[in-house]
C-alpha cells in the first residue's frame, strides 16, 4: 500500500488565509457594484412566496378586462380546471404567465 504524508505549517497557512482576505477585501472595495454574498443570499432567503391570492388578483383583473377565455386556457395548461386545483409549486410561474396576458 502507498503512503501519502502531507505535512502543513499552521503559521503559513494562517498567513496565506490573512493576504487571501485582505485581497479580496480590497477587489471587493474597488469595485463598487458588487454586494457581499450574504446580502444576496439573505435576500433570496427573505423573497415571499407567491399566495393563491396574487395569483387569484391577476387572474381576476385579467378576466374583467375581457380575457376569460384565456385565464381559462392558462389555468387548463397547468393541469387544473380550476385555480385551487393548481401545485402551489406552480404559483409563480402561472402568476408570470398570467401577466403576460
Amino acid at each position: 500500500m502507498n503512503k501519502l504524508e502531507i505535512s502543513i505549517k499552521a503559521d503559513e497557512l494562517v498567513a496565506a488565509m490573512q493576504n487571501l482576505t485582505a485581497a479580496l477585501a480590497g477587489k471587493y472595495r474597488e469595485n463598487n457594484n458588487a454586494q457581499p454574498l450574504e446580502s444576496a443570499a439573505s435576500a433570496e432567503q427573505t423573497e415571499k412566496p407567491i399566495t393563491i391570492e396574487a395569483v387569484r388578483a391577476v387572474l381576476a383583473e385579467k378576466s374583467q378586462a375581457g380575457k376569460q377565455p384565456q385565464v381559462k386556457e392558462l389555468i387548463t395548461k397547468f393541469g387544473a380546471k380550476k385555480l385551487t386545483d393548481v401545485a402551489p409549486a406552480q404559483y409563480a410561474e402561472l402568476l408570470k404567465a398570467a401577466e403576460a396576458l
